[in-house]
């Protein structure tokens, strides 16, 4: 009987390896992975974008920063129907201080992140919300500690 030309298909591991590549394609061509040095090129958060260095944009960033600390010490102290409401407003502020290059004069200046730090952030009810505070929350101690030396 005349054989019938066969598809190889890669083995477990190579597949594996195989569409790990593809997802890395696909996430540096939407735009999703940005290039940081510590990372060794792949960054999740704000760690890719660098801190504003001249002095108009470091104000306007922590102008936009402060604003994010009041609304979200408002929502926090609102009462439930307010709270429940202002949970886009909530995802919408941590998405864009996600992509904020942060300094500690920032931080220091505008108190984000011991807002961030409550129990009422760490331990929300929705839990991407909880993830996102404590993401940031950790990446900015880290961000302190070098600066520190630590």
């Amino acid at each position: 009987s005349p054989s019938s030309p066969r598809s190889v298909s890669p083995s477990p591991p190579a597949r594996a390896t195989v569409e790990s590549l593809r997802r890395v394609a696909v996430l540096r061509s939407g735009g999703a992975v940005r290039a940081e040095r510590a990372s060794e090129g792949i960054a999740l958060g704000s760690e890719g974008f660098e801190p504003p260095r001249d002095g108009k944009a470091a104000r306007e960033a922590c102008r936009r920063v402060m604003g994010y600390a009041r609304r979200l010490q408002q929502v926090r102290t609102s009462d439930g129907l307010a709270k429940q409401l202002s949970l886009d407003s909530v995802r919408a502020a941590l998405l864009d201080l996600d992509r904020t290059g942060m300094s500690v004069e920032v931080l220091s200046e505008t108190g984000i992140g011991v807002e961030l730090n409550k129990a009422f952030w760490r331990k929300h009810p929705a839990e991407d919300i909880a993830e996102s505070c404590g993401d940031l929350v950790s990446r900015w101690k880290q961000l302190v500690a070098l600066a520190r030396g630590g």
